[in-house]
């Protein structure tokens, strides 16, 4: 394990709440630090659909074997079983996240850092998400919520039975984590996250006895990513956009999350290729389709219109895998570049302005 490095913090001032910004820990794959880094003096620029443009300096076969096959992983699609992807043994765990966007006054996402002391990316930048829980899916929640239907979730996510409760582990992780709510407003909910969060009180019972159902029909999921091996933990995490309650603000529950904020996807970009903010591949993927957009409106719009489901690449760090790198859409110049392999990541938000011309009129409200 590498020593703990350090950098300055960066502070955004959007909101009312503060972003502050952690040094590099440790890379995704722990060992060392990554071979494979963007050349800082390349100045980043977004393409057309959202992509971070740089140069790498690589020193080792980008092929390690550890990692899944690349042609297998091609045939892979956005809607293949859990049960069907490439596995070291590690359990594969379902999981759910969500990027939750406002206007502040520029687009903004909300993230938070994980604790030091967390055993999955300790000290990275993330959005509030985590693993599903039994209680996530209870058949009891059909009657709490509104907005979207078991049958329309389960299409949604490609999945045969259980979408819904991808949907709950988001709201729920996100009233524990930040405190914020999804889909639904009553702040005595947020009062009771700490009880919640602990196991000493299920979030469906405190929703019933606030007399409180879920509206899920703003939450929309965006895109897939699963942990590739080698790793000590895999998930299988579907991402969604949202907007929380409005007024609402975060706050860092102090255990999976230690800080919280708000931050300009662009900015996100930068301070991670300045190694100023820790990220891992999903993370980097939404921050880059997410700085295309101006609002928002627009973001929620794109993903509800929910465009086909595009694979991503990256260039491979020679020692530590796919856990932090540059991501690579098709469309993107970089996409079938030497050195770039398939993931197992998929993305259906669509970049505000894909290959072949502007997104549908009808998308856009």
């Amino acid at each position: 394990m590498p020593a703990t490095t350090s950098a300055p913090a960066s502070r955004d001032g959007g909101g009312s709440g503060t972003h502050v910004v952690a040094a590099i820990r440790r890379p995704y794959w722990p060992s060392s630090r990554p071979a494979c880094r963007p050349d800082p003096a390349i100045l980043p620029g977004l393409s057309a659909t959202g992509s971070l443009r740089s140069r790498w300096h690589c020193t080792a076969s980008p092929f390690p074997p550890t990692l899944p096959d690349p042609h297998a992983v091609t045939e892979l699609h956005a809607g293949v079983r859990t049960a069907d992807l490439p596995t070291d043994g590690v359990p594969i765990l379902a999981a759910a996240t969500v990027l939750i966007v406002d206007d502040r006054p520029d687009l903004k996402v909300l993230t938070m850092r994980r604790s030091a002391a967390s055993s999955f990316v300790a000290g990275h930048t993330v959005f509030p998400g985590g693993r599903l829980d039994d209680v996530d899916r209870d058949p009891a929640w059909t009657s709490l919520v509104t907005g979207l239907d078991p049958d329309d979730a389960d299409r949604a996510l490609s999945v045969a039975d259980g979408g819904l409760a991808h949907w709950i582990a988001a709201v729920r992780e996100t009233l524990e984590e930040v405190g914020l709510m999804i889909g639904f407003d009553d702040p005595t909910l947020v009062a009771q996250r700490r009880s919640i969060e602990g196991g000493d009180l299920r979030f469906r019972d405190a929703l019933a006895a606030a007399g409180c159902r879920l509206d899920l029909s703003g939450m929309h999921p965006v895109g897939r990513w699963v942990t590739p091996p080698p790793s000590e933990k895999r998930y299988d995490t579907y991402f969604f956009v949202a907007r929380a309650a409005p007024g609402a603000e975060p706050v860092a529950d102090g255990r999976e999350a230690v800080e919280v904020g708000w931050i300009r996807p662009v900015e996100a970009l930068e301070l991670w290729q300045a190694g100023e903010m820790t990220l891992i591949s999903p993370t980097i993927s939404m921050f880059q389709r997410l700085a295309g957009f101006g609002s928002a409106d627009e973001v929620l719009a794109a993903a509800a219109y929910r465009a086909p489901a595009v694979q991503a690449r990256v260039l491979v760090d020679p020692v530590h895998g796919e856990g932090s790198s540059l991501v690579w859409w098709p469309g993107d110049a970089g996409y079938t570049a030497p050195g770039t392999r398939p993931t197992m990541g998929w993305m259906w938000l669509p970049g505000p302005t894909p290959p072949g011309g502007p997104l549908p009129a009808a998308m856009m409200g």
